[in-house]
């Protein structure tokens, strides 16, 4: 479910870039069962009703997304605000403790999402602007972020660009004091990189791709709703986390040989050596939905679902020492926001 691809600002910058493919493809591994009609009157969330927290509003969608990714994801957000994932079973209070919440409300979870994703992009970054912020000279200097490639991002599903885009804006800052952060144009207003928590997303082609989802006879299921939210948690941990206790990110690590490592992914940078990552986070919110879709899923799309769990679980490997830590989630401060609406454009060069 997971594959790294490299995107590069001015040098190559890795990003941690989760996809639903690799071992988890329906039909690489084990027949898929033959769906069971569901009850229409079970289990029915009434998804028009109003939120306690508005997820479609907050969600910025680039003019680079498609329809069909606009659309399903914001029926996403209504399912997200509306269903409670609490189980009564000892998931409950292992996925509060990872999200640090009191509850597993559709509000509270709405929350935590909400202060960690905002803004949809295209996987293709060579189609955004971006500049380097400069206060001392009151300019903003543009500069190029390079394309990927239709093979590096088949198998993605969303990478959660902003931390990356926000660390290599520190590198930057540290060999050259005269710049502040980046920037990045989404929808002809400038983004500002100057926090982790800026919310930029990428979105990949294998979110809404048949090949990965659970019931592709029925697009619009929970059980495919299940599988994003899964990627939408797994990619918001990768905002939190700080430098001093070296968990910015949430950043994967390689993949060992055996443990129910899919080949693909031996020595690929798509597990976690810890015990509260993105991994953890995604395989936590996946089980929640399996244990409460009820007659909302199929036993069929339940089955398919324990293997995107299993996958989850199987790419969370103890370090060399035999510990799985817990990591320090908290964000860092970031720096000052700098108001550039009067400030000069520099055509891109290095600085």
């Amino acid at each position: 479910m997971l594959k790294t691809v490299g995107v590069s600002v001015l040098f190559s910058l890795h990003l941690s870039a989760c996809g639903d493919g690799g071992s988890s493809k329906k039909g690489s591994s084990q027949p898929v069962p033959a769906p069971v009609p569901l009850n229409p009157g079970s289990g029915h969330i009434d998804e028009t009703q109003p939120a306690a927290v508005d997820l479609k509003n907050h969600m910025v969608f680039d003019r680079h997304v498609s329809e069909t990714a606009k659309a399903g994801l914001t029926r996403d957000f209504a399912r997200i605000e509306r269903f409670d994932l609490t189980s009564g079973t000892d998931n409950d209070a292992v996925l509060k403790a990872i999200l640090d919440v009191p509850d597993l409300s559709g509000g509270t979870l709405s929350t935590w999402l909400k202060a960690r994703v905002r803004y949809m992009l295209n996987p293709d970054l060579s189609l955004y602007r971006v500049g380097l912020v400069m206060s001392g000279s009151r300019t903003y200097q543009m500069t190029q972020l390079e394309g990927a490639s239709e093979e590096d991002t088949r198998n993605v599903a969303a990478v959660m660009a902003g931390t990356a885009l926000y660390s290599y804006g520190k590198s930057m800052r540290a060999r050259f004091p005269q710049i502040n952060y980046l920037i990045v144009e989404v929808n002809d207003n400038w983004v500002h990189i100057n926090t982790q928590r800026n919310g930029v997303m990428q979105l990949g082609p294998a979110l809404f791709h048949p090949d990965f989802m659970p019931n592709a006879s029925n697009p619009e299921s929970y059980a495919n709703t299940a599988v994003r939210v899964d990627t939408l948690f797994h990619e918001a941990r990768h905002a939190d986390g700080n430098s001093v206790s070296r968990s910015l990110g949430f950043m994967h690590t390689l993949c060992p040989r055996g443990a129910g490592i899919a080949p693909e992914f031996v020595n690929q940078l798509a597990c976690d050596d810890n015990a509260n990552g993105p991994y953890t986070v995604g395989a936590r919110i996946l089980k929640a939905y399996i244990q409460k879709c009820g007659d909302l899923c199929s036993i069929g799309d339940k089955t398919i679902l324990e293997s995107f769990y299993l996958d989850s679980v199987s790419r969370v490997v103890k370090r060399s020492n035999g510990q799985l830590p817990n990591l320090d989630a908290t964000p860092e401060k970031g720096f000052d926001k700098v108001d550039i609406s009067a400030f000069s454009l520099i055509p891109s060069q290095r600085p």
